[in-house]
């Protein structure tokens, strides 16, 4: 928090800030009496700065930051009213394994929907939940990817290409998510009754 915290008192237009990190990473932002400042803009900054996943995915602008009696900031009474701005046109995913990644995304970050070009980090993700998503796409693909891949691609699109890079896997990986849809469609009865022919063939 203190690096980002470091980062954006460089602005010339900001007087104060504090970073917050619960379901997101929050900045408050104090501006000096002639700045003037969008989040877009103090983001674009940042993004000169600091690694994507270091980027906080809200700014709240504050005419001051409270106080403790002590004169410390008072980091428990700042608003929790959080204002994101959003720029990105959702696009939908249009292939399977985009549809995959892209709702293993939505139920991290607990959000409705995830378009293609959102970024995990703009929406709110972090190392942390960054770890979960590859634990989840390890499980779901049998395959073993660093954390970078996530951090150098955070978008669903980016993070597939990235993913699809290995020809080798190209084609299972493809195949599985055809899969994983399938079975995401079907009523429990269903599915009970697809492993139970598996089951039978086998035999």
């Amino acid at each position: 928090m203190g690096e980002i915290e470091l980062a954006l008192a460089q602005h010339p237009h900001i007087k104060e800030a504090v970073v917050l990190a619960s379901e997101r990473l929050t900045a408050y932002v104090v501006l000096n009496e002639a700045g003037t400042a969008t989040a877009s803009q103090l983001k674009e900054f940042l993004k000169e700065r600091l690694p994507e996943y270091m980027l906080p995915s809200s700014f709240v602008m504050l005419d001051a930051l409270p106080l403790t009696t002590t004169g410390k900031v008072d980091r428990n009474a700042l608003p929790n009213q959080i204002n994101v701005e959003t720029e990105e046109i959702y696009l939908a995913p249009r292939t399977a394994l985009e549809q995959v990644l892209a709702g293993i995304f939505s139920e991290i970050l607990s959000l409705e929907r995830v378009g293609v070009n959102d970024s995990f980090f703009d929406l709110g993700g972090h190392s942390l939940l960054a770890t979960q998503v590859m634990s989840r796409v390890r499980e779901a693909f049998q395959l073993e990817l660093p954390l970078r891949k996530l951090f150098k691609a955070p978008s669903v699109a980016g993070f597939a290409a990235s993913i699809l890079e290995d020809e080798a896997q190209r084609e299972r990986v493809e195949r599985t998510a055809e899969l994983l849809l399938e079975l995401a469609n079907l009523s429990d009865e269903e599915v009970d009754d697809l492993i139970s022919h598996k089951e039978a063939q086998k035999a």
